[in-house]
C-alpha cells in the first residue's frame, strides 16, 4: 500500500479549520479519516511557517540556524563523552 499524499489546499482547509473555525485537531482528523498526529503537525508547520508552509514534495523547509544549533548540542555532547572515555583510559592505566 502506498503512503497518500495530499496537496498544499487540502491541507490548507484542513489547517483553517483548526485555527479559524476552533475544531480540534482530533475532531478534525476523524472526520477526514487522517491521522490525529498529522493534524497537528500540519496546523505546527502552518503556525511557523505561514503562507510559505507545505512547500515541495512534503518535506519540511530547513531552518540552517535550528540546523546549527542542534549540530553544537550534538557536538557538546560527543566532547562530553570522549571526555569521560579519556579520564576512564587514565583510570585504567594508573
Amino acid at each position: 500500500m502506498s503512503r497518500k499524499k495530499f496537496n498544499r489546499e487540502f491541507k490548507v482547509q484542513v489547517v483553517k479549520q483548526v485555527l479559524e473555525e476552533g475544531k480540534s485537531s482530533a475532531s478534525v482528523a476523524s472526520a477526514l479519516e487522517l491521522s490525529r498526529n498529522m493534524v497537528a503537525r500540519w496546523v505546527k508547520e502552518y503556525e511557523t511557517s505561514g503562507e510559505q508552509a507545505f512547500t515541495g514534495s512534503g518535506n519540511p523547509i530547513r531552518d540552517p540556524e535550528f540546523e546549527i544549533r542542534t549540530l553544537q548540542k550534538r557536538i557538546e555532547q560527543l566532547e562530553q563523552e570522549r571526555d569521560i572515555l579519556k579520564k576512564f583510559q587514565a583510570f585504567l592505566k594508573a
